[in-house]
């Protein structure tokens, strides 16, 4: 997984550049990251990074931009580190803008993603932006799905209380993965609600509470879009709540709801010590792959 380092002139970072690309032309690299002009002002920052004999920038002003990669040896390969690119703004959940898209490489930046806004940056140089959507990103509501009386639907204000109890369980939070209260200890309901509501904005999750009536029991969560019809699906429930099949049934309503919004496969991370969850998501997917520590379960929709 590539990861990018801020430039602010210094050496260590093209050396380094060098290191991974080491048939690239220093002088080239030095050019082309020197042609930036002085970013100490805070207005934006530049941060670099090298894959497949291309040197890759991350720009950040207002929002995340990443130039097309650029060729650095005759052996380079453009489409492939902006493949690197695609799988790092899936881990670090950044919206995937590029910019300085030249024409001959439009197609086959496309042909990476399912959806995508092309836009004409420069007519003269005959460049293109290109915004990359998630199938979330495409939605202009949130969805909803109900099978009895379990459903799935968006968080509401009055779910504050019991998704702020759900999100700072701390048996929960450890088969989650993470723990978003033990990072923000001074967080309240509200900000549990905002951030999910903030990564719907961006594209790049959607949460929605399961419910038993009208009574909030739980989340469901489809997340780490691939940008190539797939992404990842959590669901967690209050304690008082779980052993009921519930949790069952939101699987089944979330298969649904990626279904509508456009997915073809969802894919399910499970840490191995989490029986439960092993045995949910082995009984409604397919294991695809077995590590020591974890277990991944694939479904086509």
């Amino acid at each position: 997984m590539i990861s990018f380092r801020i430039f602010s002139g210094e050496r260590e970072i093209i050396d380094g550049i060098l290191a991974v690309i080491p048939d690239a032309d220093k002088e080239e690299i030095e050019q082309i990251l020197y042609s930036f002009p002085d970013c100490s002002d805070g207005s934006f920052e530049v941060a670099v990074s090298a894959a497949h004999g291309c040197l890759l920038l991350r720009i950040f002003d207002l929002e995340y931009l990443f130039p097309y990669p650029v060729a650095l040896t005759d052996e380079a390969d453009a489409r492939a580190a902006a493949d690197e690119i695609r799988l790092y703004s899936i881990k670090e959940e950044i919206p995937l803008t590029f910019i300085d898209v030249p024409s001959e490489e439009l197609s086959g930046l496309l042909s990476l993603f399912c959806h995508a806004d092309v836009e004409t940056e420069d007519a003269e140089r005959d460049s293109y932006t290109v915004r990359i959507m998630t199938e979330a990103a495409l939605l202009s509501e949130i969805p909803s799905a109900s099978c009895g009386e379990i459903s799935l639907s968006a968080l509401t204000d009055s779910d504050k209380v019991p998704y702020e109890r759900l999100s700072r369980d701390k048996k929960t939070n450890e088969y989650w993965g993470y723990d978003f209260g033990a990072d923000n200890p001074d967080a309240d309901g509200e900000y549990f609600l905002c951030t999910a509501y903030e990564e719907f904005a961006r594209g790049v999750a959607l949460t929605l509470a399961v419910r038993q009536g009208e009574k909030f029991v739980g989340e469901a969560v489809i997340y780490a879009f691939d940008m190539q019809g797939g992404a990842e699906c959590a669901i967690r429930l209050l304690p008082e709540y779980r052993g009921r099949g519930i949790a069952s049934c939101a699987l089944r309503l979330l298969f649904e709801i990626g279904e509508k919004i456009g997915l073809i496969r969802l894919f399910a991370t499970v840490n191995n010590y989490n029986e439960a969850s092993l045995r949910l998501f082995g009984e409604k997917m397919e294991i695809c792959e077995k590590l020591q520590d974890i277990t991944k379960f694939i479904a086509y929709l």
